[in-house]
């Protein structure tokens, strides 16, 4: 993969965890807290092994649910292995960060065919990028946070492994 492809793979976050049970009992814990859900998050099945988990408040951007938002979300993958059950969180990209890309680009090109000193093509594209990461500490806490918040109140004998974090 190249640079832009690592720079995609760097923008998600995936993490795996094993329930001590079968598939089935883990959809029907999921199903009783969609009945009621109380905490903070909502819960949508996709498929039959895919759920999607969303945040109804994201306090990093100051946005609430609503019907024009782009919540923080993840997905939830339940695959089924012997003796136990496998959990994949993962999340993709956010479109803050492809607007962050290109408007950092418009800034970059703007100031390089400009009268301006060559030095502030630098402080563009270094503003460019202490935005995006900004962007990305936020959205990653509030990521892993909502992922921490689902499999707890799911289950409470679900055991966290290592996969691949940022």
């Amino acid at each position: 993969m190249g640079g832009l492809g690592q720079f995609f793979k760097y923008l998600k976050f995936r993490k795996e965890y094993f329930f001590d049970g079968k598939p089935e009992e883990l959809r029907d814990i999921i199903s009783a807290y969609q009945q009621n859900s109380r905490n903070g998050f909502n819960c949508t099945r996709i498929n039959r092994n895919t759920y999607l988990v969303s945040s109804k408040v994201s306090l990093g951007v100051g946005m609430t649910e609503s019907w024009y938002s782009n919540p923080i979300k993840a997905k939830l993958v339940i695959e089924d292995q012997k003796f136990r059950t496998k959990i994949i969180a993962t999340t993709g990209t956010r479109v803050e960060h492809l607007f962050i890309l290109l408007v950092g680009l418009v800034i970059c090109g703007g100031l390089l065919f400009s009268d301006e000193p060559w030095y502030m093509v630098f402080f563009g594209l270094g503003l460019s990028i202490m935005a995006h990461l900004w962007f990305h500490l936020i959205y990653r806490m509030q990521e892993k946070a909502l992922i921490a918040r689902s499999v707890e109140s799911f289950s409470l004998c679900i055991k966290e492994t290592g996969g691949l974090e940022n």
